[in-house]
């Protein structure tokens, strides 16, 4: 599987917090990525080409297989590490990827990727966080009823905001359920990937 850096540099969204199992990004199994600081979530599934594309690096496995991503965390820290790897300035789009090697990450308790500019190519073997993610999906706004009444944090909305452009959205779709209710955000990259993103409710 191919990610993108910018599946790594949204660690940078994860506050200091005491918030346990929550100090990095969240893959899950069909490629997207999911951060959250408790306060708001960001979810983004890149465009993903096959991986066969990717150019093969020594040690590591990076056929295009059927096997399923067994969702893990990777630490904020070893994230950002992996962001700085990746290729800025590339003649290839495929060499801007990290690859994730599937069947190895799911077998061990370490997250094996390759990164390479074609010249030189690096293999990451890092260990995974703590598998305490909380189940994300249950602050989501499941309401079908919309309330354009919110309250929401100038902040953190700025923060979402430049988000979405940094991942290169080109338009959000904004879900309010009412003013003590989250808020939800959706939209599409120019590349053809997909961004969610919740922003709690601002308490009194």
């Amino acid at each position: 599987m191919l990610y993108d850096r910018h599946c790594f540099e949204l660690a940078k969204l994860v506050d200091a917090i005491d918030y346990r199992g929550l100090d990095g990004v969240r893959f899950e199994e069909d490629g997207a990525v999911v951060v959250t600081n408790g306060t708001h979530l960001v979810r983004y599934k890149p465009h993903m080409p096959a991986t066969d594309e990717f150019p093969k690096v020594e040690g590591m496995a990076l056929a295009d297989n059927k096997d399923t991503l067994v969702p893990f965390t990777l630490p904020k820290a070893a994230a950002l590490k992996v962001a700085k790897q990746i290729p800025r300035k590339t003649t290839l789009s495929i060499l801007g990827y990290a690859c994730l090697d599937v069947a190895g990450t799911n077998a061990g308790d370490k997250v094996r990727l390759a990164v390479t500019d074609s010249d030189t190519s690096q293999v990451i073997c890092t260990p995974k966080g703590e598998d305490k993610y909380p189940e994300w999906r249950k602050v989501l706004p499941t309401e079908d009823t919309i309330d354009a009444n919110a309250s929401l944090c100038p902040t953190l909305l700025a923060t979402l905001a430049s988000t979405a452009r940094s991942l290169g959205c080109i338009c959000l779709k904004v879900e309010l359920h009412g003013a003590d209710k989250p808020a939800k955000f959706t939209g599409k990259t120019e590349n053809g990937g997909e961004v969610m993103m919740v922003l709690m409710p601002r308490r009194a």
